[in-house]
């Protein structure tokens, strides 16, 4: 690492594949959490022993995980609450500023990898002191807003309940939360469902044999709110009947990667490119008219491309409850 420039953020060091060949995104977090250096301190703020031991715990975890075959426990990777001191875990896209990198979404945990002898309180080139005032803020702000905030040291996760949905053949502990990603046949973004979620029964896991499949399915965002925009269904194929009334729905579940509000989560538009909708095809229903975009009703089609609304609001803690556990960042 000495041959890179003092002002190059860690999380770019780590994965420089001339540095250390073979480092990939979870290794870089998982090793630098177990380092207890934060990801966005510069080199130049690192002292001798601190270099040693990110490339110690960086290439502890990946030759372990190269020998079992599988990925050793996370700590902080697409974590709500870091397993080791139960605090909040802080998400930011960063990076990107070496050769031949890109800004990666990255997961850290401010409590243990800052002070001290524990990394952290040198420079960032995000946001300055890694440990800076508005951070220090935004973080006990998280803290204070989750539901049944676990003691230090507990390892439980901050959304620790369990999903309100009942398989009625599996019971709970089968349960999946997940996002619908079906596209029209034209592979855009304009099916009504797209970017819902909903809960589904995997019995047999994530990869179970088909004999495990459940049929189990119900969407997850009943309590959620409702943009402006409106849902046409198609018309009916019998003249005489008369065609069913636009519907709204519910709006998208995203979470912010940004400087400052990294890992909250919020509601924004789910009719077009709103606050935090990058869709493709422009959104849910089709092109969207972006922040500032007009109240917009879209065809189940597609059909004609008014702008959207505008929606956007941070989540509260009553809205999301019902998820429970299975609530994770990369949903």
């Amino acid at each position: 690492m000495g041959a890179l420039p003092g002002d190059t953020i860690v999380c770019d060091a780590v994965l420089d594949q001339v540095v250390l060949p073979g480092a990939g995104n979870i290794i870089k977090m998982e090793g630098l959490h177990r380092a207890r250096v934060a990801p966005c301190r510069t080199l130049g703020t690192l002292s001798a022993s601190e270099v040693a031991g990110v490339i110690r715990e960086v290439r502890t975890y990946a030759l372990a995980w190269r020998k079992k075959g599988q990925k050793g426990p996370l700590h902080v990777y697409n974590k709500v609450s870091c397993a080791d001191c139960a605090r909040p875990v802080s998400m930011q896209k960063m990076g990107g500023a070496l050769r031949n990198s890109i800004k990666r979404t990255t997961f850290w945990c401010p409590a243990c990898c800052s002070g001290g002898g524990g990394g952290g309180g040198g420079q960032s080139s995000l946001s300055g002191a890694a440990g800076s005032a508005p951070q220090q803020a935004h973080h006990a702000q998280h803290a204070q807003h989750a539901p049944h905030a676990p003691q230090p040291g507990s390892g439980a996760s901050l959304y620790a309940g369990p999903a309100t949905a009942t398989c009625s053949l599996h019971g709970r502990r089968c349960l999946a939360l997940s996002r619908s990603r079906k596209r029209g046949p034209d592979d855009d973004a304009r099916t009504p469902n797209f970017d819902r979620v909903f809960f589904s029964c995997r019995p047999g896991g994530a990869r179970g044999a088909a004999s495990s499949k459940c049929i189990f399915f119900q969407w997850a965002d009943g309590p959620f709110p409702r943009c402006a925009c409106k849902v046409h269904a198609p018309a009916p194929a019998d003249p005489r009947r008369a065609r069913p009334p636009p519907r709204d729905f519910p709006a998208v579940l995203k979470i912010s990667k940004k400087e400052g509000t990294g890992g909250r989560w919020f509601f924004c538009c789910g009719g077009g490119d709103g606050p935090g909708r990058q869709g493709r095809g422009g959104g849910r229903f089709g092109g969207g008219g972006g922040r500032h975009g007009g109240v917009g009703e879209r065809s189940r089609g597609g059909g004609d491309a008014r702008p959207s609304c505008a929606f956007f609001a941070w989540a509260q803690d009553e809205q999301l409850a019902h998820l429970g556990n299975l609530l994770h960042p990369l949903l």
